[in-house]
């Protein structure tokens, strides 16, 4: 099983404490050593410092910036395709791991799910996990696969208004894992609030 990690590290048009934060989020990927990365909403400063540790397989311009999966040198050269505005994604033999970056906004529900369905139709010979900042508000679901958060009753939130607007107490489970094949590990790291609006989450899972 490989790890997955995804987070939304804010750093294409936020340039606040610009150094610091790309110091802080490069030594926590590190430390966290995913096997392969998705990252969204990155400028172009951050894949500079992640691409002496990682292969950036593919990269797609998404709202916010810059939607990227990069993998460990080790693991070889991956097949990626993008999705248009939705994001990209590597393919294997039998399964395919998509980094999502879907529309904001609560008007735009019913597009979040053409977004992935558009997806699915179009890759059933394969085994999927859409992994990334979905937007989706907390009533929302896609119950065509396991939300990975649900099937092990963490219901930990990811996002924080309070990042923009000190004091606000809203919080928003926007970044999540759907998958249809087995899993494990799931996490939320808690611990990095702060270094972005999104906090970043990982998963074991298989694919080869």
């Amino acid at each position: 099983m490989l790890k997955l990690m995804s987070w939304n590290v804010n750093t294409y048009i936020n340039k606040d404490n610009l150094l610091y934060r790309l110091q802080i989020i490069t030594e926590e990927i590190i430390k966290i050593s995913p096997d392969i990365l998705f990252i969204q909403e990155a400028g172009n400063e951050l894949l500079d410092i992640l691409r002496k540790k990682y292969t950036l397989s593919d990269s797609v311009l998404t709202h916010g910036g810059l939607c990227c999966i990069l993998t460990k040198p080790h693991l070889g050269s991956y097949e990626s395709i993008k999705f248009d505005t939705t994001g990209v994604g590597i393919i294997s033999q039998d399964s395919i791991l998509v980094n999502c970056h879907l529309v904001p906004y609560k008007n735009n529900s019913e597009y979040r799910k053409y977004q992935l369905n558009e997806i699915v139709k179009n890759n059933k010979d394969k085994k999927i996990t859409f992994i990334g900042d979905m937007n989706m508000k907390d009533d929302e679901t896609y119950t065509s696969f396991k939300d990975v958060a649900v099937e092990v009753n963490d219901n930990t939130p990811t996002w924080n208004l309070s990042y923009f607007k000190q004091g606000s107490t809203i919080r928003k489970r926007f970044d999540r894992i759907y998958t249809n094949q087995p899993f494990s590990n799931y996490k939320v790291y808690s611990n990095l609030s702060g270094i972005s609006d999104h906090l970043p989450l990982s998963i074991m899972i298989n694919f080869s």
